[in-house]
């Protein structure tokens, strides 16, 4: 593994009456499901529908998919034009394949913190 990817951390899934259920603030009960995991120094921040994980993370849920994430998270710290940034990240989990993957929403949000 990679030093970039040695510093990960990844918050464990809440699940509910399915495995990786996602839970929306719009929903009543919405903060039953919030938790936090404390993290230091980083970098940049992704946050995830449950249709994004089978790309984002390997099958255990717990390690890191390298090939998938570390490339998106390069390309986005270039990257100086937010809409050519979004559009790309938006063209990425919209191919075929990844819609074969995944038919459920894939959501990502990706953030800045330095």
């Amino acid at each position: 593994m990679s030093d970039k990817a040695q510093s990960v951390v990844i918050s464990e899934p809440e699940n509910g009456i399915f495995a990786s259920e996602t839970f929306f603030y719009t929903m009543d009960d919405w903060k039953d499901s919030l938790r936090f995991t404390p993290f230091e120094k980083a970098q940049s921040l992704f946050l995830m529908t449950d249709g994004v994980t089978g790309f984002a993370l390997k099958k255990n849920e717990k390690t890191l998919e390298q090939g998938f994430v570390l490339p998106i998270n390069l390309f986005l710290m270039q990257e100086t034009d937010s809409k050519k940034a979004a559009r790309a990240l938006k063209n990425t989990l919209e191919t075929p394949k990844a819609c074969r993957l995944s038919a459920d929403d894939k959501t990502l949000m990706w953030v800045r913190l330095k």
